[in-house]
């Protein structure tokens, strides 16, 4: 599965599946949603979790979830007020790499809104979702991350979403497997 999914929002079912059907066996290996894909279509795993739909041949795509995006923000971080999307562009972010499906999502809408990546705040860009959780903590910035991988920091207090006005990213996982 796609490492936010694999990571968040996989285990606990996992746990399930296991009770469900003891004599199965099941293990989970986090993966980027193209090398899922080429798994799948290689037969190396029966099924698999991506980000968004595929035009993989052979392979089949079934909606499993939808997920919400949100900007999220240490709970002590004191920001400007944020009327417009635009408002963004003057706030530190943290990205993840461009290897990630919600880093895209996340790229892909800013451009659809006239924001271009290189107008933004950048103060870092990381390769997992749990260094950018770690630097949200530490106060260093704010980042878009999917609410499945801050759902226990949103409870515990720990994060705060910042609200834009009209700013709505679903993160849709699909699960597939061969034909």
């Amino acid at each position: 599965a796609s490492p936010v999914v694999c990571n968040y929002a996989l285990p606990c079912n996992l746990y399930k599946m296991n009770k469900q059907f003891p004599d199965c066996a099941f293990s989970m290996v986090d993966e980027r949603s193209a090398e899922v894909i080429q798994q799948v279509q290689n037969g190396q795993v029966d099924i698999g979790f991506i980000v968004g739909r595929s035009d993989a041949e052979g392979v089949v795509e079934t909606p499993a979830f939808s997920d919400r995006i949100y900007l999220i923000a240490n709970s002590t971080t004191q920001l400007p007020e944020i009327e417009d999307i635009q408002d963004i562009k003057k706030l530190p972010l943290l990205m993840l790499n461009n290897s990630f499906s919600s880093y895209r999502l996340v790229r892909d809408y800013l451009r659809q809104e006239g924001i271009e990546p290189e107008m933004l705040n950048v103060s870092s860009t990381l390769n997992s979702t749990e260094a950018i959780k770690s630097a949200v903590s530490a106060g260093y910035g704010v980042a878009f991350l999917p609410y499945m991988a801050v759902k226990k920091e949103l409870y515990m207090k720990e994060f705060k979403i910042i609200e834009i006005p009209g700013f709505d990213l679903h993160y849709d996982i699909y699960s597939i497997y061969n034909d």
